[in-house]
């Protein structure tokens, strides 16, 4: 026996019972009869069901359900809820205390849920974000690149001519210190991975646009041997941004997204409590 099992045995709703209660979704199945009660299964099971879908991996009906009863079981048999006429569900006190005594350990697990929706939703608008790219007008894609290298402290950005531009996309000065370079970016816009006579080929017409310097950037990635050329000693410098850096910066810059910030509210139970 170890400790934890002999605290489970020994200690009704001590420290071991409260964990597995929390993981379990105890508490949230209390909380939920806390704010609708009195309650039937079928007004708890809506609710349950969103805090399953968002928390594991099951997705069937079948299981939210089977998963509901069997708690609703468990909590009446710890005398935490109590079912009267026609199946509805109330909290007992002994419920009411327990949710209570321990409403902390239950918003951190509500917050934690808070937080995973959010980069639920971002890796989500990511996604799409992406899809877009892949899909607007090819010419419309520079000038999207051209607002990024503005937004980034690049001046005199030039979108070139759809056709004979060397594979150049477009021309900016950036200042480095106290001197302003010229630098050329090439746009790929494909899943294909870039491979490094791409860069080369980047790298061999710097000259005709008085660059020092070039970036690529693309929706996909770059082979190993790409980016092992980038920085090659005694070469002009390339920088590589592949598809998740670029969805970085334009996050980072709030271009084609928008941050929003969302308040919620944290029980400070400590505020209440008077000092001896």
């Amino acid at each position: 026996m170890t400790e934890t099992g002999e605290d489970f045995l020994l200690n009704p709703f001590g420290k071991t019972e409260t964990e597995i209660d929390v993981n379990e979704g105890n508490f949230k199945l209390l909380r939920l009869i806390a704010d609708i009660e009195p309650c039937q299964q079928k007004h708890l099971l809506p609710e349950w069901s969103n805090y399953l879908k968002n928390n594991t991996a099951n997705k069937a009906v079948s299981v939210f359900k089977d998963t509901l009863r069997r708690r609703l079981v468990n909590t009446k048999d710890r005398e935490l809820i109590l079912k009267q006429e026609k199946s509805m569900y109330v909290l007992s006190d002994l419920g009411r205390s327990y949710l209570r005594e321990h409403q902390g350990q239950f918003v951190a697990t509500e917050h934690n849920e808070i937080r995973d929706l959010a980069k639920r939703q971002e890796a989500k608008t990511r996604k799409d974000l992406l899809y877009l790219l892949s899909n607007i007008d090819p010419y419309e894609f520079e000038h999207v690149i051209g607002q990024l290298l503005e937004a980034m402290g690049y001046q005199d950005i030039e979108v070139t001519s759809k056709s004979g531009d060397s594979g150049v996309d477009v021309v900016a000065k950036i200042e480095l210190g106290i001197t302003a370079v010229r630098e050329v970016v090439q746009v790929k816009r494909h899943s294909r991975t870039i491979q490094r006579n791409v860069l080369d080929a980047l790298r061999g017409v710097l000259h005709r646009f008085d660059a020092v310097r070039g970036s690529i950037i693309t929706t996909s990635k770059f082979s190993k041997g790409a980016e092992e050329a980038a920085f090659e000693r005694g070469a002009p410098p390339i920088t590589l941004i592949n598809g998740e850096k670029l969805l970085d910066l334009l996050v980072e810059y709030e271009l084609g997204v928008e941050k929003q910030n969302i308040k919620f509210l944290r029980l400070d139970a400590e505020f209440f409590r008077m000092s001896p």
